[in-house]
């Protein structure tokens, strides 16, 4: 069972920039980032601790968050300004996040906007969506087309989904009835 457990661990005064990696790597490693720009001023410090199975107990997150919040935004759904520590933050909350996202969502076909004409989606597992039947069938089609999984069938000549690289017959009834006719003209 992995379970995170998370402690303040005091105070830090950063300046300009800063190096981030971690501690065993010297200057030269790919995975090092050397002089990152950073608002100069006190941060909080935050570990997470977590049991890692096999590995024990470790240490698994730094958290370095500011104590000033120099950015004053304004919220792209309800206008409001708020203070962030993220100069590229959007939204003052969740619940405004979430609500732009629900009225701003366009079908994934025609580009129609759902929410305008009557369709809510639901923010929190969205995925692509139509605005009928018809524009989810054609995005079907056209992206299994970009994909190249459409075969045409070897007995009626109708073009059908591949759901298998090697399909060779649009359903499993064209299948039997290819097998069976194929058998008893044998015979």
């Amino acid at each position: 069972m992995n379970t995170k457990v998370e402690k303040y661990i005091g105070k830090i005064t950063l300046q300009n920039t800063v190096d981030i990696t971690d501690p065993v790597y010297n200057k030269t490693v790919w995975c090092r980032l050397n002089g990152v720009p950073v608002i100069s001023g006190d941060y909080n410090v935050y570990i997470t601790k977590s049991n890692e199975g096999e590995f024990g107990q470790r240490i698994s997150e730094l958290k370095i968050i500011s104590n000033q919040l120099p950015f004053t935004l304004t919220c792209q759904h309800c206008g409001e300004e708020f203070k962030t520590h993220n100069q590229y933050s959007k939204f003052c909350s969740d619940k405004c996040r979430k609500r732009h996202r629900i009225e701003t969502a366009a079908c994934e076909y025609c580009g129609k906007n759902l929410y305008k004409n009557g369709i809510e989606i639901n923010s929190e597992n969205y995925r692509a969506v139509f605005c009928s039947d018809e524009c989810r069938e054609k995005y079907k089609w056209k992206t299994v087309e970009e994909n190249g999984l459409i075969g045409t069938c070897q007995h009626c000549g109708k073009r059908f989904i591949m759901h298998d690289s090697s399909a060779k017959f649009c359903s499993k009834d064209v299948l039997i009835l290819r097998v069976t006719t194929q058998y008893f003209s044998i015979i």
